[in-house]
């Protein structure tokens, strides 16, 4: 990994570590006032998106921070990231094929192919976890739901590596997911027949 890339991960995780107490206090403050007290409809409002905010930052701080490759990362707390951020979205995920925990090498790339198979359920759906043959990923997403539609700029990024000049910051995730594949001596990939997403 690049120094830029580590630096720029470093500093996504500070940030991230940095905001989500401030932003979880919020909505511990505002659940103590409790509903229907000062402007009940408004405070809820806010407290709503304090909570998104904060289940954002939690996720994010997972998929871009910097940790040590070999940390041990539980899949609850995996899956309670990746639930609390991708609800809004409407899509809801699987992670019963998921060993206890993984390291958070093997973690990272799975939040990040999350976010791409995500992006294939515009109406919402569900991604399940399964087993893949390819190596070193030995796990795979599969998105399911009314429409499973991957827009054909997505897919081009996932079907070849984009130059970092080319990727726009809301695709950030696909050009960081190609250079963790090719870490590890691999590739992101997709196969629209059964809607899997993975790397090998």
């Amino acid at each position: 990994m690049s120094d830029e890339l580590a630096v720029a991960g470093l500093v996504a995780s500070r940030i991230c570590h940095d905001l989500i107490s401030p932003v979880g206090a919020i909505g511990n403050g505002l659940e103590l006032m409790g509903p229907g007290e000062a402007n009940g409809e408004v405070m809820d409002l806010i407290a709503d998106c304090a909570g998104a905010a904060s289940a954002t930052l939690q996720f994010l701080r997972l998929a871009f921070g910097a940790r040590d490759p070999a940390e041990a990362i539980g899949r609850g707390e995996l899956e309670a990231a990746a639930a609390a951020h991708f609800s809004r979205r409407k899509v809801t995920l699987d992670w019963s094929a998921a060993p206890g925990s993984l390291r958070f090498a093997e973690a990272r790339p799975l939040l990040l192919l999350a976010l791409a198979a995500a992006s294939a359920l515009p109406r919402g759906g569900a991604l399940t976890l399964a087993r893949a043959e390819a190596a070193p990923l030995a796990l795979e997403w599969r998105a399911s739901g009314a429409s499973v539609s991957l827009s054909p700029r997505i897919a081009a990024l996932i079907d070849a590596r984009p130059a970092v000049g080319e990727v726009a910051p809301g695709e950030a995730h696909l050009l960081l997911l190609w250079l963790l594949a090719e870490k590890a001596g691999g590739r992101p990939w997709r196969q629209e027949a059964d809607g899997a997403f993975g790397v090998s």
